[in-house]
Protein backbone atom coordinates (compact mmCIF):
# COMPACT_ATOMS: atom_id res chain seq x y z
CA UNK A 1 0.00 0.00 0.00
CA UNK A 2 2.90 2.62 0.33
CA UNK A 3 3.60 5.06 -2.91
CA UNK A 4 7.40 4.68 -3.20
CA UNK A 5 9.56 7.22 -4.50
CA UNK A 6 11.37 5.82 -7.68
CA UNK A 7 10.90 2.42 -7.53
CA UNK A 8 8.31 0.98 -9.64
CA UNK A 9 6.49 -1.35 -6.45
CA UNK A 10 7.79 -2.71 -3.64
CA UNK A 11 8.01 -6.21 -5.60
CA UNK A 12 10.06 -4.66 -8.26
CA UNK A 13 13.49 -6.44 -7.28
CA UNK A 14 12.11 -8.94 -5.16
CA UNK A 15 14.65 -11.35 -3.21
CA UNK A 16 15.03 -14.54 -4.77
CA UNK A 17 13.80 -17.55 -2.39
CA UNK A 18 15.62 -18.15 0.62
CA UNK A 19 17.13 -21.69 1.73
CA UNK A 20 14.65 -24.19 1.97
CA UNK A 21 13.87 -24.53 5.75
CA UNK A 22 14.58 -28.12 6.23
CA UNK A 23 17.61 -28.02 4.34
CA UNK A 24 21.18 -28.45 5.31
CA UNK A 25 22.20 -24.99 4.22
CA UNK A 26 19.88 -23.39 6.33
CA UNK A 27 20.97 -25.44 9.76
CA UNK A 28 24.23 -24.08 8.72
CA UNK A 29 22.75 -20.35 8.68
CA UNK A 30 21.70 -20.79 12.09
CA UNK A 31 25.50 -22.00 13.09
CA UNK A 32 27.07 -19.19 11.81
CA UNK A 33 24.36 -16.91 14.05
CA UNK A 34 25.04 -18.47 16.69
CA UNK A 35 29.32 -18.45 16.34
CA UNK A 36 28.65 -15.28 15.49
CA UNK A 37 26.79 -14.43 18.98
CA UNK A 38 28.98 -16.48 21.25
CA UNK A 39 32.31 -14.99 19.68
CA UNK A 40 31.01 -11.41 20.15
CA UNK A 41 33.73 -8.76 20.79
CA UNK A 42 33.11 -5.51 22.88
CA UNK A 43 32.97 -3.43 19.79
CA UNK A 44 30.66 -5.49 18.13
CA UNK A 45 28.49 -5.08 21.23
CA UNK A 46 28.88 -1.60 20.68
CA UNK A 47 27.98 -1.91 17.18
CA UNK A 48 24.71 -3.61 17.70
CA UNK A 49 23.45 -1.26 20.18
CA UNK A 50 24.37 1.94 17.62
CA UNK A 51 22.52 0.39 14.89
CA UNK A 52 19.91 -1.22 16.54
CA UNK A 53 17.21 1.67 16.72
CA UNK A 54 15.06 0.81 19.69
CA UNK A 55 12.33 2.70 20.76
CA UNK A 56 13.28 6.30 21.43
CA UNK A 57 16.07 6.30 18.96
CA UNK A 58 16.20 7.66 15.24
CA UNK A 59 16.03 4.37 14.10
CA UNK A 60 18.48 3.45 10.90
CA UNK A 61 17.45 5.75 8.60
CA UNK A 62 18.15 8.41 10.76
CA UNK A 63 21.15 7.03 11.74
CA UNK A 64 22.30 7.31 7.82
CA UNK A 65 21.04 10.95 7.68
CA UNK A 66 23.30 11.96 10.81
CA UNK A 67 26.32 10.31 8.92
CA UNK A 68 25.67 12.44 5.61
CA UNK A 69 24.79 15.06 7.47
CA UNK A 70 28.44 14.88 9.53
CA UNK A 71 30.39 14.29 6.24
CA UNK A 72 28.27 17.04 4.63
CA UNK A 73 29.28 19.31 7.24
CA UNK A 74 32.88 18.12 7.54
CA UNK A 75 33.66 18.61 3.94
CA UNK A 76 31.46 22.00 3.38
CA UNK A 77 29.59 20.62 0.83
CA UNK A 78 28.10 22.97 -1.76
CA UNK A 79 24.25 23.58 -0.13
CA UNK A 80 22.84 22.53 -3.98
CA UNK A 81 24.11 18.80 -3.34
CA UNK A 82 24.27 18.61 0.11
CA UNK A 83 20.26 18.84 -0.17
CA UNK A 84 20.32 16.74 -3.35
CA UNK A 85 22.35 13.70 -1.33
CA UNK A 86 20.43 14.08 1.56
CA UNK A 87 16.92 13.92 -0.09
CA UNK A 88 18.54 10.67 -1.83
CA UNK A 89 19.67 9.16 0.98
CA UNK A 90 16.21 9.73 3.11
CA UNK A 91 14.22 8.18 0.15
CA UNK A 92 16.15 5.25 -1.44
CA UNK A 93 16.16 4.34 2.35
CA UNK A 94 12.59 4.96 2.17
CA UNK A 95 11.79 2.48 -0.79
CA UNK A 96 14.03 -0.02 0.35
CA UNK A 97 12.25 -0.27 3.59
CA UNK A 98 9.23 -0.73 1.13
CA UNK A 99 11.32 -3.21 -0.79
CA UNK A 100 12.67 -5.33 2.19
CA UNK A 101 9.26 -5.70 3.65
CA UNK A 102 7.93 -6.79 0.31
CA UNK A 103 10.28 -10.01 0.69
CA UNK A 104 9.84 -10.41 4.37
CA UNK A 105 6.10 -10.59 4.08
CA UNK A 106 6.34 -13.10 0.61
CA UNK A 107 8.84 -15.56 2.66
CA UNK A 108 7.98 -15.17 6.43
CA UNK A 109 11.20 -16.65 7.65
CA UNK A 110 11.66 -17.67 11.11
CA UNK A 111 14.18 -15.92 13.11
CA UNK A 112 17.26 -17.37 14.34
CA UNK A 113 16.07 -17.99 18.31
CA UNK A 114 13.05 -19.51 16.98
CA UNK A 115 14.91 -21.98 15.62
CA UNK A 116 16.83 -22.23 18.10
CA UNK A 117 16.20 -21.66 21.57
CA UNK A 118 19.40 -21.36 23.12
CA UNK A 119 20.33 -18.27 21.23
CA UNK A 120 19.57 -14.91 23.19
CA UNK A 121 20.00 -11.68 21.34
CA UNK A 122 21.58 -8.88 22.55
CA UNK A 123 18.85 -6.28 21.29
CA UNK A 124 15.32 -7.40 21.28
CA UNK A 125 14.04 -8.99 18.14
CA UNK A 126 11.41 -7.53 15.84
CA UNK A 127 8.16 -8.47 15.52
CA UNK A 128 8.15 -9.62 11.52
CA UNK A 129 9.95 -12.16 9.30
CA UNK A 130 13.97 -12.64 9.20
CA UNK A 131 14.74 -12.58 5.54
CA UNK A 132 15.94 -9.95 3.60
CA UNK A 133 17.48 -8.08 6.92
CA UNK A 134 16.18 -4.63 6.66
CA UNK A 135 19.50 -2.67 8.13
CA UNK A 136 21.46 -4.58 6.17
CA UNK A 137 18.75 -3.55 2.97
CA UNK A 138 18.61 0.10 4.22
CA UNK A 139 22.51 0.37 5.01
CA UNK A 140 23.08 -0.78 0.87
CA UNK A 141 20.96 1.82 -0.42
CA UNK A 142 22.33 4.40 1.65
CA UNK A 143 26.10 3.15 1.06
CA UNK A 144 24.93 3.16 -2.97
CA UNK A 145 23.89 6.67 -2.80
CA UNK A 146 26.87 8.37 -0.97
CA UNK A 147 29.18 6.04 -2.71
CA UNK A 148 28.64 7.93 -5.96
CA UNK A 149 28.59 11.31 -4.60
CA UNK A 150 31.29 10.73 -2.55
CA UNK A 151 33.60 8.32 -3.54
CA UNK A 152 36.61 9.41 -2.25
CA UNK A 153 34.89 8.03 1.26
CA UNK A 154 34.07 4.99 -0.50
CA UNK A 155 36.51 2.82 2.33
CA UNK A 156 34.21 4.67 4.80
CA UNK A 157 31.03 4.08 3.62
CA UNK A 158 31.43 0.33 3.07
CA UNK A 159 32.88 -0.15 6.53
CA UNK A 160 29.81 1.41 7.77
CA UNK A 161 27.45 -0.69 5.78
CA UNK A 162 29.17 -4.02 6.55
CA UNK A 163 28.70 -3.24 10.05
CA UNK A 164 25.34 -2.16 10.50
CA UNK A 165 24.33 -4.91 8.71
CA UNK A 166 26.89 -7.99 10.17
CA UNK A 167 25.79 -6.21 13.26
CA UNK A 168 22.40 -8.09 13.61
CA UNK A 169 24.30 -11.40 13.17
CA UNK A 170 26.72 -10.19 15.43
CA UNK A 171 23.28 -9.91 17.89
CA UNK A 172 21.96 -13.08 16.95
CA UNK A 173 18.82 -11.53 15.42
CA UNK A 174 19.59 -12.41 11.77
CA UNK A 175 20.82 -14.98 9.42
CA UNK A 176 24.06 -14.87 6.78
CA UNK A 177 21.70 -15.30 4.07
CA UNK A 178 19.57 -12.46 5.30
CA UNK A 179 22.06 -9.87 5.24
CA UNK A 180 23.70 -11.24 1.63
CA UNK A 181 19.94 -10.51 0.39
CA UNK A 182 19.32 -6.98 1.73
CA UNK A 183 22.98 -6.17 0.53
CA UNK A 184 21.41 -6.66 -3.37
CA UNK A 185 18.33 -5.63 -2.69
CA UNK A 186 19.64 -2.16 -1.14
CA UNK A 187 21.96 -1.59 -4.23
CA UNK A 188 19.07 -2.28 -6.92
CA UNK A 189 16.71 -0.16 -5.36
CA UNK A 190 18.92 2.83 -5.19
CA UNK A 191 20.46 2.26 -8.24
CA UNK A 192 16.86 3.20 -9.36
CA UNK A 193 16.81 6.44 -7.25
CA UNK A 194 20.21 7.39 -9.27
CA UNK A 195 18.86 6.37 -12.60
CA UNK A 196 15.78 8.87 -12.29
CA UNK A 197 17.58 11.52 -10.74
CA UNK A 198 20.62 11.61 -13.41
CA UNK A 199 18.26 11.66 -16.34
Amino acid sequence: SRKPWFIASGDQFRSTPPLPHDSVEFKKQITITKNALSHITEQQKQAVVFWAGGPGTKTPPGIWLDIADKYITEHAVALEKALLVRSLVAAAVADANTAVFDSKWTYWVRRPFMEDASIHTIMPTPNHPSYPAGHSTLSSAAVTILINYFPEARDKWTMLGEEGGMSRIWGGIHYMQDHEAGELLGKEVAEVALQRTQQ
